[in-house]
Order: C-alpha cells, then sequence, then structure tokens
C-alpha cells in the first residue's frame, strides 16, 4: 500500500501531513514533501507517482480554494496548478481520492474547476485533532484501498490454438459484411427501382 497526500504549505496543513507520516510509519508515502511552492516538485514524476498509489488523501485547508498566483488568478483553476494535476491524475486512474477538511467546510461542484467537479462526492473526514480523526481516517483509507494491478502476462507465455487466427478472421468477415449490409440493400433497391424505371418506359 502507498499513500498519496495532496496538500498545499501555503495553507499551513503542515501539521496534519506529520500527523499521517506518524500514523503511516510503515508504509510509503508520497507528496509529502513534494509541495507546489517546491520549484522542483516537476522532476518528481508526479502524475506517475499518484497513479501507482493506493489512495489519495486530498488535505484541504481553509485556504486551499482561495489561494491565487502572482497574477491573482486562484491556483486550483489554472490548468498548469501541481494541486490540480494530483487530482485530475486520481479521477483519470481511479485512485481514491479522501478529503480531509482541516477548518473548511468539504467543497461543493461550484467551488470546483470543471475536471475536478467529481470531487463533490468524494467521501471526507472533519479533522478534529490526531487522536479523534485518525482512527476513522486510517479505516476509511483501508477499506477505500484497492487491489493491486494485475500484471499482463507476456505475449510469448500466451498460448494460442491454431484454430484461434481462423475464428478471429471469421468474425472480421462477419463484422464486415455485418457493416456494409445496409448498403448492400440500398444498392439492391436502386438496381430494381432503376430496372423498374426502365420497363415502365419501354
Amino acid at each position: 500500500m502507498t499513500l498519496y497526500v495532496c496538500w498545499r504549505a501555503l495553507d499551513r496543513t503542515s501539521e496534519i501531513v506529520e500527523a499521517l507520516k506518524k500514523a503511516y510509519l510503515s508504509v510509503p508515502m508520497r507528496g509529502a514533501l513534494a509541495s507546489p511552492d517546491d520549484e522542483n516538485v516537476l522532476t518528481l514524476k508526479v502524475t506517475e507517482r499518484v497513479a501507482a498509489s493506493t489512495a489519495l488523501v486530498w488535505v484541504l485547508g481553509p485556504y486551499t480554494l482561495d489561494l491565487v498566483n502572482e497574477e491573482g488568478k486562484r491556483l486550483l483553476a489554472q490548468r498548469n496548478d501541481l494541486q490540480r494535476a494530483e487530482l485530475e491524475t486520481a479521477l483519470r486512474h481511479d485512485v481514491p481520492v479522501i478529503i480531509l477538511c482541516y477548518n473548511t467546510p468539504p467543497p461543493t461542484a461550484e467551488d470546483l474547476p470543471r475536471s475536478l467537479k467529481a470531487l463533490a462526492a468524494a467521501p471526507r473526514v472533519i479533522w478534529e485533532s490526531p487522536e479523534a480523526t485518525l482512527p476513522s481516517l486510517v479505516a476509511m483509507i483501508e477499506m477505500m484501498r484497492r487491489p493491486p494491478r494485475a500484471e499482463p502476462l507476456p505475449a510469448s507465455k500466451l498460448r494460442r490454438r491454431p484454430w484461434d487466427r481462423l475464428r478471429w478472421l471469421w468474425q472480421r468477415w462477419v463484422k464486415g459484411f455485418r457493416a456494409c449490409l445496409p448498403l448492400l440493400v440500398l444498392l439492391a433497391a436502386a438496381v430494381i427501382c432503376t430496372l423498374s424505371a426502365l420497363e415502365l418506359l419501354g
């Protein structure tokens, strides 16, 4: 199991991340050292790490949804925002997401960009204290954890029977014939109409 923690250092949620690290001392964690204000984060292949994780915990602080860049634009609304990329990757790869709300209400669909609106229905936990919140959060993570992906067999180990290719060719032929059948019916109808018109003219 690998837990990915999605957070913003600017949102004063570091203590939450530290509490999670203590609760999961034996579990590898990703994202905890890759906060969006770190210039070196672009070299960490964030999307690959998220896709390979068992679950993602989005630590939502009181300013997470309202933080802006130097131009005054909301960070989460920018396509190149790291946290947005982390969350979009989790949704795209079916990584379970749990929202950990710290001094803030859960987000609504109106609070999120179009690509993240599905997170409005994600399970959420309200942070109270490490003692009160961590047991329920850990239980939820364990319940949501997805099974490891099965590795596909190498092509050399796949057993092929002699008639498999013949069956595949037959299926392709039948599929092509069915696709052309409406055109053949129209063509036959056009020929019949043409012959009927010639007989009437004759």
